[in-house]
Formats: C-alpha cells, sequence, structure tokens
C-alpha cells in the first residue's frame, strides 16, 4: 500500500487535503526547525488509520520540547560563553582587574552571574590572547604590565602606524580625508569624562578616541595592517586606563589629537609622524612616573 499524508483536526475530523501545502521534509524542517510548531499535524501512515487528536498533540508537543531544548542547547550555551568573555576582557582592559591579581572563581561568578563552564571557556581564550596568565598550580592570573612592556608597545605602534600613515598619504582619496574629518569632529564633541571634575570613563568617548585612530591609518589600504595596529590599540588602552583617573585634567589630549589631524589634512607627513609619536610616548612618560594618562 503507498504511502500517504493524511491531517485530522478535533475529534479525529477530517481535514482538507494538504496535498496544496509545502511538504514538511526533512530539509524544510532542518532549516527552521521552531517553524514545526506553526505546523499542521500530519499523519504519514500505511493504513490511514485514524488517531485520536489528543494522542496526536500530545506527541507532538513532546517532540517540539525537545527540540527547543535542543536548539537551547546548541544557541545559548556559546552565546553565553562569549558575552561572559567579551565582559571579563573588558574588565581586565579597564583596569578592573589590575595586573597581577589572581582571578578567583568564586569572585568572577558573584561578578558575572554565570556558572564555571563559561568562566573556564572565557578564561582560556583571554589566556590564548595574553590578557592572563594560566598557572597549573595557581590557576588564573591577570597579565602583568610593566614600564618595559610599554615601551615596546609605543616603539611598534610608532613603527607601523608610521609605515601605514605613510601608506595612506600615498593613497590619498576624498574619501579618506571624509572620514578622518568626521571621525576628528565626534571626538572633539564628546567629553573625556563622564563626570566634569573627576575621571569617570566615558565609553562614547573610548568609542570615538578608536574611530579617530583608526581613520588616521584606513586610508593605507592594508587589512592586515590594519587589524595589527587593532591588536596595538587595545594593549595601549588597557597601560591608558590603569592610572586614567590620577592624570585627568593635566593632559590636553584633544589639542595632541587636533595638532595630528591638522598636519593629515595640510599634507605634511613628517609632522604628521612625529605628533603622533611623541602622542605616544606621552602616555609611556606618564605611565612611567606612576600616573599614567
Amino acid at each position: 500500500m503507498s504511502t500517504q499524508a493524511v491531517s485530522f483536526g478535533p475529534a479525529g475530523t477530517r481535514l482538507p487535503s494538504p496535498r496544496s501545502l509545502p511538504s514538511c521534509s526533512t530539509a524544510h524542517c532542518g532549516a527552521d526547525p521552531a517553524g514545526v510548531t506553526r505546523a499542521y499535524l500530519v499523519i504519514i501512515s500505511t493504513n490511514l488509520s485514524v488517531r485520536p487528536f489528543d494522542d496526536i498533540k500530545e506527541n507532538y508537543m513532546t517532540l517540539s520540547t525537545k527540540m527547543e531544548q535542543g536548539i537551547s542547547r546548541g544557541v545559548i550555551a556559546p552565546t553565553l560563553a562569549r558575552m561572559t568573555y567579551e565582559r571579563l576582557r573588558a574588565d581586565v582592559l579597564a583596569g578592573h582587574w589590575p595586573p597581577g591579581r589572581k582571578l578567583l572563581m568564586h569572585e568572577l561568578r558573584e561578578r558575572y552571574q554565570v556558572g564555571a563552564s563559561p568562566l573556564r571557556e572565557a578564561l582560556n581564550r583571554l589566556a590564548s590572547e595574553d590578557w592572563v596568565v594560566h598557572n597549573d598550580q595557581r590557576g588564573f592570573m591577570v597579565a602583568q604590565a610593566t614600564q618595559a612592556q610599554l615601551d615596546d608597545l609605543v616603539n611598534t605602534r610608532i613603527a607601523i602606524e608610521s609605515l601605514a600613515i605613510g601608506q595612506a598619504f600615498e593613497r590619498r582619496s576624498a574619501a579618506w580625508e571624509e572620514q578622518l574629518v568626521l571621525a576628528f569632529h565626534r571626538l572633539s564633541r564628546t567629553p573625556r569624562s563622564v563626570m566634569p571634575d573627576s575621571y569617570e570613563e566615558n565609553p562614547e568617548w573610548e568609542r570615538q578616541h578608536r574611530e579617530f585612530h583608526h581613520a588616521l591609518l584606513a586610508g593605507c589600504g592594508s587589512e592586515l595592517m590594519l587589524n595589527f595596529c587593532s591588536q596595538l590599540y587595545d594593549q595601549a588602552y588597557r597601560f591608558r586606563q590603569l592610572a586614567a583617573r590620577a592624570a585627568y585634567k593635566r593632559r590636553n589630549e584633544l589639542d595632541e589629537h587636533r595638532a595630528i589631524f591638522d598636519a593629515v589634512m595640510a599634507g605634511r607627513l613628517d609632522d604628521a609622524l612625529g605628533l603622533l609619536a611623541a602622542h605616544y610616548r606621552r602616555t609611556a612618560s606618564i605611565f612611567e612616573r606612576g600616573d599614567a594618562s
């Protein structure tokens, strides 16, 4: 006997033929598993026997629940681990967990309100990126931040970003200039601190600051170089945040950015490179005195 599809409603009443409806094939249901909750109840039968509607509904709901649980395990868990990683990484970069600080699991669970599994995944990822250090005996701790590391970082940034800006000058375009003008305008209009009389990090300023430094280099045309510069920026951000409160209002960063911007827009490459190097070395010198900006 051939296999046929028959739809039944409450009390075993027969619904119109489903032949005109889309087939609920494996490929279709696999592409949209949640869509099963909106599908017709279709029985594939070799004898066209009628089953009570309540039995069909009960079996269907059991299957739907199992599918939803499977979807949750496959989607929500990785998202939780990623969110935990992003929050923990932001706290390390911002100095909430200072250099050399041991990361105790009970403290992390309390702060991030997650279990041990996503925390371990986040910590292992941060260890692979050198933001934290793992020791078999002592567990995880925040990576150290030393003056020697900062000096090395500053020298590397100056070398790589000077190359990027030089290439941007060679490829100079109206689009690059427009991007830089917009980035500087937005940065200049954003307060450095949330509080006027004391330093409290302004996330919007940090975002606009990053965009401005990216815009300076964006005209180089090399994604590889830009990605490397972004990694160096992240490391520099950590040093700036470690003691930013101590140096607030003792440094006019807007004037430094404006001088770099003006030199680039005027086509003065040597001046632009010199001002950028001085901008980075000023941060290093402040950090060395123990009151980094």
